[in-house]
């Protein structure tokens, strides 16, 4: 049996795989799902916004209210109000980004290949930001033919946890299954390696 695993921006690759050639693939797995770009920056700005006036952060709501309503297709605006999604950021998210240097050295990575990889994923980035900000898998891919399953962690801020669960309750599969991990973040697959496999496995069958 052949499933294909997408992360991210990675689940967006991988549904079009599974959507082009079928026939390949026994089952879906995505984490970190993407449903809609739109509807990942609403969400991102709404957050922000509720979370601002927890705080009394009154610069911070500020600026949302002067936006108003988020244009998703205005890359200044979005990167401008969603600077301090990283300071809200999940805790294990948060911890394995700050060992991810030693992560890599420890599999045999230099500083050169490290920041030759920072510099791939800005290029990338820049050149990709287009296709991204116009992304609705709720419109294009609402039909699967293969087993279809979603991981996501609990605290996910980069593809929030209730557009991707909107998504997936569209969706229309042989067979489907949603699973939460909780306490997790965006990269629930590396922080919660052996919660994250057992969802899998009971998402595949096996």
């Amino acid at each position: 049996d052949l499933i294909v695993l997408g992360h991210s921006w990675g689940s967006v690759i991988a549904t079009g795989m599974v959507q082009k050639r079928p026939e390949l693939f026994d089952a879906y797995v995505g984490t970190g799902q993407v449903a809609t770009w739109a509807a990942g920056v609403q969400w991102q700005f709404d957050f922000l916004k509720e979370s601002a006036r927890a705080t009394n952060d009154t610069k911070t709501l500020a600026l949302l209210e002067a936006i108003g309503k988020p244009d998703p297709l205005n890359i200044v605006q979005y990167f401008t109000f969603s600077r301090p999604l990283r300071s809200h950021m999940n805790d294990s998210d948060k911890a394995w980004f700050a060992n991810m240097k030693a992560i890599a050295a420890r599999g045999g990575a230099t500083e050169a290949d490290i920041e030759t990889a920072g510099k791939g994923m800005d290029f990338s980035g820049s050149k990709l930001i287009q296709t991204m900000i116009r992304e609705d898998l709720v419109s294009t891919a609402p039909r699967f033919e293969t087993r279809y399953c979603v991981i996501q962690g609990e605290h996910d801020l980069s593809t929030p946890t209730a557009p991707a669960k909107g998504y997936f309750d569209i969706v229309t599969a042989p067979r489907k299954r949603y699973a939460v991990i909780e306490g997790a973040g965006h990269f629930a697959l590396a922080t919660h390696q052996a919660a994250f496999i057992a969802e899998m496995k009971t998402c595949v069958g096996r």
